[in-house]
């Protein structure tokens, strides 16, 4: 028994001395390994390594997609303590900063994380609008419910007459917040020029109503309009 637990010991001992010896990867480096690897090459980095991510992250010599990573770094990394930095980097003129910003404050404080949120709903970046709708659905803010119903319509998630993928993304969250009051809302969707907002609207009045039509979306649209006459439900 006493020579195993030697062994052991010494095994421990030879590996964490190796371990010891493998040398640092630079803050790039560390930045460039996947998501799953990237936490432990920073552990790695001791104490410096939030400094150093800060440093990256507004830096603008350095490519946006290490920027972006830093940013979401500093949340892993520094926690609450990353709150001011992540702030900065939301307000920032560099979409991939705002983006990657909502994203670490949803992990670091999501009451800040919603307000942020809400405000960004109507950014300029479509990719950053999109974080938000995502990220307010990921905390179920109900309280934003109106002012998504607001950017339904806006005209920047529209190019031209085309509408944009973040309007289903839009109707699939406010389906996740609905209830019998916004059935006729959702109804009006039906007749939207964008089939996919029509499909949205269509898992939507099937969870308020437990209903449920045929599979075809064509079809089941005219279904759920007879539904709606038959119950005295107007569009």
């Amino acid at each position: 028994m006493i020579n195993n637990s030697i062994f052991i010991i010494t095994l421990a001992a030879a590996f964490n001395t190796a371990q010891a010896a493998i040398p640092k990867l630079s803050i790039d480096d560390a930045l460039k390994l996947p998501a799953e690897e990237r936490p432990q090459a920073l552990r790695k980095r001791g104490p410096q390594a939030y400094k150093d991510l800060r440093d990256v992250a507004f830096d603008t010599s350095k490519p946006y997609d290490l920027r972006w990573r830093a940013v979401v770094g500093m949340a892993w990394m520094g926690g609450k303590e990353s709150l001011v930095d992540l702030e900065k980097a939301v307000a920032s003129n560099d979409w991939f900063l705002r983006d990657a910003a909502l994203k670490g404050l949803e992990k670091v404080d999501q009451e800040k994380a919603k307000t942020w949120a809400r405000q960004l709903l109507s950014d300029s970046a479509l990719v950053v609008r999109s974080s938000a709708v995502r990220v307010l659905h990921n905390l179920n803010d109900k309280e934003s419910e109106k002012l998504l119903w607001e950017k339904l319509s806006a005209i920047e998630n529209f190019r031209g007459s085309q509408s944009l993928f973040i309007r289903k993304q839009i109707v699939m969250t406010l389906s996740d917040f609905a209830g019998k009051e916004d059935l006729k809302e959702f109804a009006k969707l039906l007749q939207d020029k964008d089939s996919s907002v029509q499909k949205a609207a269509i898992v939507a009045l099937e969870k308020i109503t437990g209903e449920r039509m045929d599979e075809n979306p064509r079809l089941a649209i005219g279904q759920w309009h007879r539904y709606l006459a038959k119950n005295k439900i107007t569009q």
